[in-house]
């Protein structure tokens, strides 16, 4: 959806579906309007220990997409947090809260 508004000022992914196939190659050939001024990438270091061949790939994924972004020139951050996609989600939601509200 970010990449089809130019509403969106900030995209957080938490956990996000990155994984999801040809994804990377979307980000990489698509640009994001010009409003979106930062984006947060959030994943638990766990999440790519399935057996599922897609999503075993979400961590590779997620930091692709990082940094595609941050040599695009779009301010980003990528946290990679202790456990899995049901670790402290509350508090990673509060964590990209905050960094959006006040980067």
């Amino acid at each position: 959806m970010a990449y089809h508004s130019n509403v969106f000022s900030s995209i957080a992914s938490v956990s996000g579906a990155l994984w999801y196939p040809k994804f990377v190659d979307y980000v990489r050939g698509h640009s994001l309007p010009a409003t979106v001024e930062r984006v947060y990438l959030s994943l638990g270091d766990k999440e790519q220990k399935t057996r599922n061949p897609y999503m075993s790939r979400v961590q590779e994924a997620t930091e692709l997409i990082y940094n595609h972004l941050t040599q695009s020139g779009v301010k980003a951050i990528f946290e990679l947090n202790p456990g899995n996609h049901f670790k402290d989600e509350v508090f990673r939601i509060a964590n990209c809260v905050h960094w959006i509200l006040n980067e």
